[in-house]
């Protein structure tokens, strides 16, 4: 079995795994978290996972670029490919640093007016020891971001699994020991040591020859900006969609709200992650034959990789449904929005999780989508509405009905881009 067809099931692991882990991570969360230290956990994770809008900005065109290059057997001693990659580190070390200027006071702005209704929990040094961890982390996945790109994605992928298992197994332990504000910062605790000690031991000697190439590196700053504002709204409409309607909950003050939400979110997205593993595999290889003109050939694979991706959230969605009214009395099924809110997410989720491969294929093509820009509008537009002129409280209901109107008009017009790709 050659390295591309192994890597699917590299992935596929690796995106089972993780799916595994953050549901045991759910349940332990479930048993010793109240209802209200959970809407603290799941805001807290919401607010650091913001930094998905810097690293998708780079990662896109990070990714593509490894690509370009490896297509053109640029990796092994070329020259352009090692300025690429040290130019890429650089950056990346900027946006950790940003990341933590940035996400910080903001993170903080949105805890501190819930702190104003339950001064009894200390969430100042958690959230200030997250946000640091963050930073650290975010230089480490640009490297991997590289690495991925060039086709070696089984090896980024088994790095990764390895980073869950400790990342789940720190997180559980903070939870259980009674820290359970600190376990959002295990996952990038553990990131962060598994790659510096994978960088040193594997690429210790490629990272030693690197060099400088300003020529080159003018090159790569003036692709990035000409790409910066496409890749600002992809990356922004994607935390907002999977983010914004819990710290909107957390902003209303009903932490018991924000906890059933983001729990079901969670679930949602571990579900997601999972049906979508063989295309994220794929995606890389995708991209090179597109590069190469030769993407027709690979039509019908995709639109079977798709189908089969689809069925597999479709079934799991399913079976959730049936186990919630058969086993209602069970703490987590308590923890978790009613059936029909669900039933909403998850139909919000099944179109929602086609998009971001969509995205990343029109990019390759050159054809630039509004897809997330009108979705982030129109969740904006109806929230807006909803609050201030008709002077409705914002509920569960309400959120998941506005992320589902939102996942419905993004799949639409990425669905009528995605037909332009040059057959």
């Amino acid at each position: 079995m050659t390295k591309t067809k192994f890597a699917p099931i590299i992935v596929a692991l690796q995106k089972s795994l993780q799916a595994f882990m953050g549901l045991i991570t759910a349940l332990i969360a479930v048993k010793f978290l109240s209802l209200e230290m959970q809407g603290y956990y799941y805001a807290i994770g919401s607010l650091l996972s913001s930094y998905v809008i810097l690293d998708l900005c780079l990662s896109s065109y990070i990714l593509q670029k490894a690509a370009a290059l490896a297509s053109k057997k640029e990796i092994s001693n070329g020259a352009q490919f090692k300025a690429f990659q040290y130019w890429s580190h650089r950056l990346y070390r900027a946006t950790g640093i940003a990341a933590i200027v940035l996400i910080y006071p903001f993170g903080y702005a949105i805890l501190e007016n819930q702190h104003a209704i339950n001064a009894n929990v200390n969430w100042l040094i958690p959230w200030t020891l997250s946000s640091l961890l963050l930073g650290l982390l975010i230089p480490a996945l640009g490297f991997v971001t590289v690495i991925e790109g060039t086709g070696a994605i089984a090896e980024a992928y088994s790095l990764k699994i390895a980073s869950n298992i400790l990342g789940a197994m720190l997180t559980c332990s903070a939870i259980i020991l009674g820290y359970g504000l600190y376990a959002q910062a295990m996952p990038f605790l553990a990131l962060t040591i598994l790659l510096f000690i994978w960088k040193k031991i594997k690429y210790k000697e490629n990272l030693c020859k690197l060099e400088d190439n300003s020529s080159l590196y003018k090159i790569y700053n003036n692709e990035i900006l000409e790409r910066l504002g496409s890749s600002i709204s992809r990356s922004l409409g994607s935390y907002a969609y999977l983010n914004v309607p819990i710290i909107i909950s957390i902003i209303t003050g009903s932490l018991e709200n924000t906890g059933r939400l983001g729990l079901s979110i969670v679930i949602a997205n571990i579900g997601g992650a999972i049906a979508m593993s063989l295309i994220t595999a794929k995606i890389p290889l995708l991209i090179q034959s597109i590069k190469k003109d030769s993407f027709h050939k690979n039509k019908k694979i995709i639109i079977k990789y798709f189908l089969i991706s689809n069925l597999i959230f479709i079934m799991g969605f399913l079976i959730l449904i049936i186990l919630t009214i058969k086993f209602e009395n069970l703490l987590i099924f308590k923890r978790i929005l009613n059936t029909k809110d669900l039933t909403i997410l998850f139909l919000a989720f099944v179109l929602f999780i086609n998009i971001n491969p969509l995205q990343t294929l029109l990019e390759a093509s050159n054809i630039k989508s509004k897809a997330f820009e009108l979705s982030i509008f129109f969740i904006t537009f109806i929230l807006i509405i909803i609050k201030y002129i008709l002077n409705i409280e914002i509920s569960e209901n309400i959120l998941v009905i506005s992320m589902a109107i939102a996942s419905f008009t993004a799949f639409i017009i990425t669905m009528f881009s995605f037909r332009l790709i040059k057959s």
